[in-house]
């Protein structure tokens, strides 16, 4: 039998990540800022207690083996010995396996108190709390309940079935206004600027982050949030330019207010809505530009086809004017058409194929009212409203 092949090794922001979330103060604002039930108030924070990061290992063979959980806490809920498991998975994508996944991890914690008896008081388990943080830039679209992913069965069989819904928190989705709304929320603060409001906007986010970490327990956490900042988010936005080595959040912002105006047009100082208002407008001179060189290229060869076609009918002369209006106006609309492509690859990635077949039949005053609408849109429905 020929060994495993080595397991890819974990990118930088997912070990940022977890590093992130394995400090209390964060998973405290996480449970109170994002998990809307009541009995969220009921939770005794001072006891929160990370469980060791192999926890879960070793007891299901492949993926699952390495593929655990990401972070474990437990927490005590009122008055008593009874504590809350918070089992937290963190995820840059949207596996449709996920509800799955996280019945596997939560049955791993189970079996794990089981076999070393840590049990409450009664002799029952503890009651287990599963949340997804999710940071893709694609909206998530697994099912939240593992019910969704079986076949469905008659009333009488449902009983049977395994049942568990897990948490999602989807990052990009917030709203700022609701992300804002959370005071010195270190959770909020970490979406804030992985939904990337631009330069100005990350420097205001690490005077926030210095104001709000401003204590000596929470040293660990402002060194951790300052090495994502540097090693993840930087790196992510400055494509390519070589980042020192920055030690403080006072030197974090120094940084920035140096060298943010060379950074690529996606970091233009005025933000990405101004970026978008400007490139549009450069883009229709662009696409006026190449559209009349084309047209010209294109009307004289279309229209000495055309016209040896209708030259018997209409002539050559009226052929050759007919060809050249109409090669340039395929010209102009096929430049505007690029430069949507360009706006819309800029915050949403590249149009799918659904997207693709809209733009492609879609005329000059049609792009402009989607491009306007690139402006402000959150999801890609809004753009073809």
């Amino acid at each position: 039998m020929e060994p495993d092949s080595p397991k890819p090794p974990h990118k930088p922001s997912d070990r940022s990540h977890r590093l992130l979330f394995s400090h209390p103060r964060t998973i405290q604002d996480l449970l109170v800022g994002f998990i809307q039930e009541p009995w969220i108030a009921e939770l005794d924070f001072t006891t929160l207690e990370k469980l060791p990061s192999d926890y879960l290992s070793g007891q299901l063979g492949g993926e699952f083996e390495e593929r655990v959980s990401d972070v474990a806490w437990r927490v005590r809920w009122r008055d008593s010995t009874l504590h809350i498991v918070i089992l937290l998975e963190l995820q840059s994508s949207s596996p449709p396996d996920m509800a799955l996944r996280m019945l596997v991890y939560v049955a791993l914690f189970y079996q794990r108190l089981l076999k070393e008896k840590p049990l409450t008081q009664h002799g029952k388990l503890p009651p287990v709390l599963p949340i997804v943080f999710y940071n893709g830039d694609r909206e998530w679209s697994a099912p939240l309940c593992v019910e969704e992913l079986i076949e469905p069965v008659p009333e009488l069989l449902k009983p049977r079935l395994p049942s568990m819904h897990y948490c999602l928190v989807d990052e990009k989705r917030l709203t700022l206004e609701t992300l804002e709304g959370l005071f010195e929320n270190v959770v909020a603060g970490i979406a804030r600027v992985e939904q990337d409001h631009g330069p100005e906007y990350l420097r205001a986010m690490v005077g926030n982050f210095a104001q709000w970490l401003d204590r000596p327990e929470h040293r660990d956490l402002r060194l951790d949030v300052l090495a994502w900042l540097s090693k993840v988010v930087l790196p992510a936005r400055s494509r390519g330019v070589k980042i020192p080595e920055l030690h403080s959040f006072a030197e974090f912002k120094t940084y920035l207010e140096v060298n943010m105006q060379t950074w690529d047009e996606q970091w233009a100082a005025k933000g990405r809505e101004e970026g978008l208002q400007i490139g549009l407008r450069q883009g229709r001179q662009e696409g006026r530009r190449e559209g009349r060189q084309e047209g010209r290229r294109e009307g004289r060869q279309e229209g000495r086809r055309e016209g040896r076609q209708e030259g018997r009918r209409e002539g050559r002369q009226e052929g050759r004017r007919e060809g050249r209006r109409e090669g340039a106006l395929l010209g102009q609309i096929e430049g505007e058409r690029k430069i949507f492509r360009r706006l819309f690859e800029r915050k949403f990635d590249a149009p799918d194929a659904a997207a693709e077949e809209r733009i492609l039949s879609a005329d000059t005053e049609q792009l402009i009212s989607w491009a306007e609408n690139l402006l402000t849109a959150k999801t890609v429905d809004e753009v073809f409203s």
